[in-house]
């Protein structure tokens, strides 16, 4: 592969992580979600303004679209290296999306839909710690970041028995601190006890 044919993989997995499917769903009810809630396009906000059908509408299309996008680089060049550059660059454009000026999702979905792909036992086991904590906290972010956390965790166990590509390491490590990052603000307010509880009404969440 040449390195022009790999600069357009990498720009293109960054243009499907910058494609917001939650801002895209608010705009055909009228709605800004960057101007709602947490301003995040995300799938958490999405329920909060948009309802819970739309929330899981925005939730399935944007693991969707980091599957696919995973899947046609490694049907085109068969590297490890490539899947790698090129989920970064979807959680990238998720987290970074060049149509808004601010940081507009916080790389979950799109980090679950990529590592669904590289380590799947791993990462099931961390869906379902998340789901599990969501369930009984309703904290949306604090199951986001302990899942994330399990998804490392697990990740790095399952390599020392099973082959797994330094690359999916790598790339589970720098999502990971991306997600982390990307959650900073909610760390601080789950610590002072004030983070929005998924379903409550009042609009101080982030």
């Amino acid at each position: 592969m040449s390195i022009i044919e790999a600069f357009f993989l990498i720009a293109l997995a960054y243009l499907v992580g910058a494609f917001s499917t939650g801002y895209f769903l608010g705009t055909l009810k009228g709605i800004n979600l960057r101007e709602k809630g947490s301003g995040s396009t995300g799938a958490t906000n999405v329920v909060r303004n948009l309802g819970w059908g739309l929330g899981v509408v925005a939730f399935i299309v944007d693991l969707a679209k980091a599957m696919a996008m995973i899947l046609l680089v490694r049907e085109m060049t068969n590297s490890p290296f490539m899947e790698m550059l090129c989920g970064l660059a979807v959680v990238a454009g998720n987290c970074w999306s060049v149509y808004f000026k601010s940081p507009a999702g916080k790389g979950v979905t799109s980090s679950l839909g990529v590592m669904l792909l590289f380590s799947p036992f791993p990462t099931l086991g961390g869906l379902l710690v998340a789901i599990v904590l969501v369930v009984a906290k309703r904290y949306v972010s604090l199951g986001s970041l302990v899942g994330a956390t399990t998804v490392l965790l697990l990740v790095l166990a399952y390599s020392n028995y099973y082959f797994l590509p330094l690359e999916y390491r790598i790339f589970a490590f720098l999502a990971w601190l991306v997600i982390l990052l990307r959650h900073a603000d909610n760390i601080g307010r789950l610590a002072l006890g004030t983070e929005r509880k998924l379903g409550q009404k009042e609009t101080v969440e982030g």
